[in-house]
C-alpha cells in the first residue's frame, strides 16, 4: 500500500519531465534581426520611405524636417509631410524666375485655363493665378525641369485660390503648383507660415504649413511668390502675395507688383509607392568612402539587381545573381562607402573598407542617369548558416534511387562558431531488385567553427547480387525510414517509450 502511494505521489512529476524532454526535442526556426539591430546613429542619415511620411515642416524651430533631391540641378525640397500616404514637397530654393502676370486691370476669363467654379466668370483681375503667366510657366516646367522618370512619380493636386473680381474661390490642379498665404495686418504682426497640399473652398489656409524657419535658406529680402491676389485699397487687380526673410522684420509675407520678376518655389505631391528608402549619401558612381550631403537621394525599389545577404558573423555579404557594374553600398553612423561589383561572389567587411557590416545598412544600387532614378535592393540579414547534405553515386552520376535519397538527412541551421558533425544515417544498405546500395561515408565527419554554409556529401556504392533470388539485406519501405534529422518524429517515439514504461510500472505498483 505504501509503495502504490508513493508511486501515485509521484507519477504526475513523472509524466511532466517526460513532456518537457520532448518539447525540448522538437526543433525551433532561425530569428530574424530586428530594428533593434540597426544602429540609431546610421539612421540619422538613411532612412525608410515610412520615416520619410514623418517628416514636417509644421514647426518655428526649423527641425523637424529633412530635405531629398529631385528634379533637375541637384534641386533640393523640404518634406512638408504627407498626405494620401504620399510625400508633399516645397523647393528649399527656386527652381526659376518669372513674372506673375502682366500688367492689365482685368481680362476675359479664358475656359482653357481649366479653372473649377460654381458660377463661371465673364472676366477676373489681372492678377488671378488661374489664368496668370506664372501659372503656365509651372507647367512648361513640370515636362522641362523633370525626366519622364521622375514626372510620373508627381500627383497632380487640386488646390482652391481667391478671386477678388468675382468675390469667389476656383479651384485648379496641376503637379507644380504656388503656396498660399495670407499678410500680416500692422508691423507688430506677422504671418509667420505659407501652406501647400490639399485645402478647401471653405478654408484655403488649411494646407499643410512651412514655417519661416524653413526659409532661413533665402538671402534675406529673397522674395517668392505665392498665389494669392491682394487688394491694397487702391487697386485690387494688380498686387500678388509674396513671402521672404526680412531681418529685424516680424513680417514675413508682403505684396508685390504682379509683373515683379522673382523667384518660383513650388509644391508638389511625390507619389512614395516606389520609393525603398533615402540616404544622405550620394548616387554612387566610384569606389570608396562616400562624401555625406545635407539632402538625401531617394532610392526606388527594383527586382533585377539580383541578391545580397549579409553572413551571421556580419564579415561577409554573399552575392548571387547581381549585374556586372551594380554597387555595393554600406553606410553606418561613420559614414558610407561603395564598391562595383564584377563577378564576385561574397564582399568582405576588409574590402568595403570597414571592420564589420554591424549594425550597418546594406544595399545594392545603381543608377540611370538619364532619368537621375538611383535604384536600389537592401541586403537581407540572417542569424544562422545553413548544414545540407547531399548523397552521390560513388562510381558515376547515375541517379541514386529513390529508396536511398529517401535517406537523405534534413537541413539544418546552426548559430556562429558551433562545431557541427555530420548526421548518421540509421540505414546504410538499401536493397532493391538487382543488388544493394552501401553507404560509405560522409566527405567529412564535422566541421568546428562553422563560419559559412556548408553541405555534407555522401557517397554510396552499389553492389549487384552475385546470387540471383538470394536476399540478403533487408529491403526499406518508405514509410519505415527513420531520419536522424527528424527531431519531431524521435521526441515522439521517446514520449511513447515513457508512457509505455510508466503505465507498466503503475500496472505492478497496483498488483502489489
Amino acid at each position: 500500500m505504501n509503495v502504490t502511494k508513493k508511486f501515485r505521489d509521484n507519477r504526475f512529476i513523472f509524466v511532466f519531465i517526460c513532456i518537457l524532454i520532448c518539447i525540448g526535442m522538437i526543433p525551433t526556426s532561425a530569428m530574424a534581426l530586428t530594428d533593434d539591430d540597426i544602429d540609431e546613429s546610421a539612421s540619422s542619415q538613411f532612412v525608410t520611405v515610412e520615416q520619410l511620411k514623418l517628416f514636417n515642416t509644421n514647426d518655428e524651430t526649423g527641425q523637424n524636417s529633412a530635405k531629398v533631391y529631385f528634379g533637375n540641378n541637384n534641386q533640393k525640397w523640404w518634406i512638408v509631410g504627407s498626405e494620401d500616404d504620399n510625400l508633399v514637397l516645397f523647393a528649399a530654393g527656386g527652381i526659376s524666375r518669372g513674372t506673375f502676370a502682366r500688367y492689365s486691370p482685368r481680362k476675359q476669363y479664358d475656359s482653357a485655363w481649366n479653372c473649377e467654379y460654381e458660377t463661371v466668370p465673364v472676366d477676373v483681375y489681372g492678377n488671378h493665378y488661374g489664368g496668370s503667366i506664372l501659372r503656365k510657366t509651372l507647367q512648361e516646367l513640370e515636362t522641362s525641369y523633370f525626366t519622364g522618370a521622375e514626372q510620373k512619380l508627381m500627383n497632380d493636386t487640386t488646390v482652391y485660390t481667391h478671386d477678388l473680381k468675382n468675390n469667389s474661390v476656383y479651384s485648379t490642379t496641376d503637379k507644380l503648383y504656388i503656396p498660399y498665404g495670407k499678410i500680416a495686418e500692422g508691423y507688430d504682426n506677422k504671418y509667420d507660415y505659407i501652406t501647400v497640399g490639399a485645402n478647401s473652398s471653405e478654408n484655403l489656409d488649411e494646407g499643410l504649413r512651412i514655417y519661416s524657419a524653413y526659409w532661413q535658406a533665402l538671402q534675406p529680402m529673397q522674395k517668392f511668390w505665392l498665389r494669392e491676389p491682394y487688394d491694397n485699397g487702391r487697386q485690387a487687380y494688380y498686387d500678388i502675395l509674396v513671402a521672404f526673410k526680412k531681418e529685424n522684420d516680424p513680417s514675413n509675407t508682403d505684396y508685390i507688383a504682379s509683373d515683379s520678376n522673382i523667384s518660383i518655389n513650388p509644391a508638389f505631391e511625390l507619389k512614395t509607392s516606389s520609393i525603398s528608402f533615402a540616404s544622405s549619401a550620394p548616387a554612387v558612381s566610384s569606389d570608396g568612402k562616400l562624401a555625406m550631403n545635407d539632402a538625401m537621394t531617394l532610392r526606388y525599389t527594383a527586382d533585377n539587381l539580383g541578391f545580397a545577404e549579409v553572413s551571421p558573423d556580419k564579415t561577409k555579404v554573399y552575392l548571387k545573381n547581381v549585374p556586372k557594374g551594380t554597387y555595393l553600398v554600406v553606410q553606418n553612423g561613420e559614414g558610407a562607402w561603395a564598391k562595383v561589383i564584377t563577378n564576385e561572389i561574397s564582399v568582405s567587411a576588409g574590402d568595403m573598407g570597414i571592420d564589420t557590416f554591424d549594425k550597418c545598412e546594406v544595399w545594392l544600387e545603381t543608377t540611370d542617369d538619364a532619368e537621375r532614378m538611383t535604384y536600389a535592393a537592401m541586403a537581407t540579414y540572417k542569424d544562422e548558416y545553413i548544414v545540407s547534405y547531399v548523397f552521390k553515386n560513388k562510381s558515376d552520376e547515375t541517379m541514386l534511387p529513390k529508396e536511398v535519397n529517401k535517406l537523405l538527412p534534413d537541413e539544418k541551421r546552426y548559430k556562429p562558431g558551433t562545431n557541427v558533425k555530420a548526421e548518421m544515417l540509421a540505414v546504410t544498405e538499401v536493397k532493391v531488385s538487382n543488388g544493394v546500395w552501401k553507404f560509405l561515408g560522409w566527405n567529412k565527419e564535422s566541421v568546428d567553427n562553422i563560419a559559412e554554409d556548408i553541405a555534407f556529401t555522401g557517397e554510396w556504392e552499389f553492389n549487384p547480387d552475385t546470387e540471383p533470388g538470394r536476399d540478403t539485406s533487408v529491403n526499406v519501405a518508405e514509410n519505415d525510414i527513420p531520419k536522424t534529422g527528424d527531431q519531431t518524429n524521435i521526441g515522439i517515439y521517446l514520449l511513447i517509450i515513457m508512457l509505455s514504461g510508466f503505465f507498466s510500472a503503475l500496472g505492478v505498483a497496483i498488483k502489489k
